[in-house]
């Protein structure tokens, strides 16, 4: 058990801040692809928003977006990928762990991986669940 509980309403907080987080990956690596993939101008990717998020917007409201995403094609599509592949991880360590599961000792392994290759983390991680799934079966 964590030495420090968040309050319902710190808890409530943090997930709000977590999802928006989510939400801005997701979308910018759909504008990403968009502009990248389908060719999308400015007003077109406003028009696409629109008729995703049932909301007006033109193409001024993503203009700042679309100038960066135009001179770093694929970075945000890689922030996204790469979230949504260690937030795959940390489901796949939570049901191995169980109780077990700490979020710091799972972060570590990651962070100990440096500045090394998605794939190599990957497999880092991986390494760390069958250590501890070998070390319990033999108990």
């Amino acid at each position: 058990s964590p030495a420090y509980q968040a309050t319902p309403g710190l808890r409530l907080a943090l997930d709000y801040l977590s999802l928006d987080n989510q939400y801005g990956l997701i979308i910018n690596a759909l504008f990403d692809l968009a502009i990248h993939y389908k060719g999308m101008n400015v007003d077109e990717l406003a028009v696409f928003l629109s008729e995703l998020l049932g909301q007006e917007y033109t193409g001024a409201d993503f203009i700042d977006a679309y100038n960066q995403l135009c001179e770093i094609p694929t970075n945000m599509s890689m922030y996204a990928i790469s979230f949504l592949v260690l937030n795959e991880l940390r489901d796949v360590a939570e049901e191995a762990f169980g109780e077990d599961f700490n979020i710091i000792e799972f972060n570590k392994v990651i962070l100990d991986s440096g500045s090394a290759p998605l794939e190599m983390v990957v497999e880092n991680v991986q390494e760390y669940i069958r250590d501890y799934e070998f070390l319990n079966q033999n108990n």
